[in-house]
């Protein structure tokens, strides 16, 4: 009775082996596959190293940093003689950046244009990129080129305040200064 034992555990371990052998024999890579493999790695590693690359560019290109905000009364693009002040302040720091572009940005509450000024300002599109103008004349006039120049209009579409009170009005009726890189 031992021997159908012995010849059970004999085939088990057979067949074990067998098992074993084909199972590693399928999963074990060839030396070419171990090759390819290293090639993918290297081309994904490379691949990475460009996306970094780029990333670093596109974050250069991407730096955009805020210098200053001068607030109008509304309906008006006038500029006061102590915004006059802040900017020849700002001037000094614009005249220093290198290789910038100055982009002055206007914005306005959610009002309604004056009935009085339709024939100044259409609409709050015009009267924002009125106020951006008008800084941009001042800061020129304090030695800055004219070239390194943007005037951009919000209109009243990118508010940083509630209009819903009168301080978060103020806040809207606005000019941004930006320096961002030169194209």
């Amino acid at each position: 009775m031992q021997s159908p034992t012995i010849y059970a555990l004999v085939a088990a371990g057979v067949l074990l082996i067998l098992l074993l052998y084909l199972y590693f024999g399928q999963l074990a890579p060839t030396s070419d596959e171990l090759e390819q493999v290293r090639e993918e790695r290297a081309a994904l590693e490379t691949e990475v190293e460009s996306l970094e690359q780029r990333a670093i560019e596109l974050e250069d290109k991407l730096t955009v940093e805020m210098v200053e905000r001068i607030h109008f009364e509304s309906g008006s693009a006038y500029i006061t003689d102590e915004n006059k002040e802040k900017l020849e302040t700002i001037a000094g720091q614009l005249r220093n950046a290198q290789n910038k572009t100055i982009r002055v940005i206007g914005h306005t509450d959610d009002q309604m244009v004056i009935p009085d000024f339709p024939r100044i300002y259409a609409s709050n599109w015009e009267l924002s990129v009125h106020r951006a103008t008008h800084v941009i004349r001042v800061l020129k006039d304090f030695d800055i080129s004219p070239e390194r120049f943007e005037a951009v209009g919000m209109s009243k579409y990118h508010p940083v305040a509630s209009n819903d009170t009168e301080e978060g009005k103020a806040e809207n009726r606005r000019v941004d200064i930006y320096l961002v890189p030169e194209r």
